[in-house]
């Protein structure tokens, strides 16, 4: 993966949710401002860090939000929300992809 970025989302009570970017070739390299493990970050989770700064991985960022960062959505576990977030996908046609990918398994290539 050289030269992806890595991006998460940190919440905390009372502070506005924040994202970070990381260049996957440097985070090595990088102080965290928390106590979350390079080796735990997972591209594209949020995170929460509570008052005794335990973390937890809670979700995956929004597909509203993943598009608004420039990343990709994956069809194959795209929730409804995620895939009308797409410009063009409405409603019928995302539950569409829903029931193919449910009846037919996970999308293999661009043809299917």
């Amino acid at each position: 993966m050289s030269g992806h970025n890595i991006i998460i989302q940190i919440e905390q009570d009372n502070i506005f949710p924040v994202v970070y970017q990381f260049n996957n070739d440097t985070i090595s390299k990088t102080t965290l401002p928390f106590p979350l493990r390079i080796s735990e970050i997972i591209n594209g989770r949020k995170y929460y860090i509570d008052t005794n700064h335990n973390i937890y991985n809670t979700s995956e960022i929004s597909g509203k939000h993943k598009i608004a960062l420039g990343m990709p959505i994956n069809i194959n576990n795209a929730t409804l929300a995620d895939l009308t977030a797409i410009l063009g996908i409405v409603n019928v046609t995302g539950q569409n992809i829903i029931d193919y990918r449910e009846a037919f398994g996970k999308f293999n290539d661009l043809n299917h």
